[in-house]
């Protein structure tokens, strides 16, 4: 695990990225190499197939995801998040994955999601 990130099944908490999925840009909640959390009130089905950007910081990163489950608020799997689902990122080539490790390396992660979600 890189020093200084804070984790939460392997996935770290983070603030300032986002995903572009069709015309709609969401907040990134938690993100790791191999998924994300994505917030929104509006969630596409689970098994649904994505193409999604991922716009971190230095560059935005072009993939695929699979949604595998959603927080709706009454059937909450992590009472922490907001609403919204998470994509299981399923063709991430070295160059991606890299990005992904090295963006969490060097960034600030928060200490647990804000008691604002």
């Amino acid at each position: 695990m890189a020093e200084g990130l804070t984790t939460n099944r392997r996935r770290y908490f983070i603030q300032g990225v986002s995903c572009r999925i069709g015309r709609e840009q969401l907040p990134v909640v938690n993100l790791s190499a191999g998924g994300l959390f994505a917030s929104t009130a509006n969630p596409p089905a689970p098994g649904e197939d994505l193409e999604l950007e991922l716009l971190l910081p230095e560059a935005p990163l072009k993939m695929h995801g699979t949604v595998r489950w959603i927080n709706d608020g009454a059937s909450t799997k992590d009472g922490r998040l907001p609403m919204g689902y998470g994509v299981e990122l399923t063709d991430l080539d070295t160059p991606a994955r890299n990005a992904i490790l090295d963006f969490l390396r060097h960034a600030d992660p928060i200490q647990g999601p804000p008691a604002s979600w």
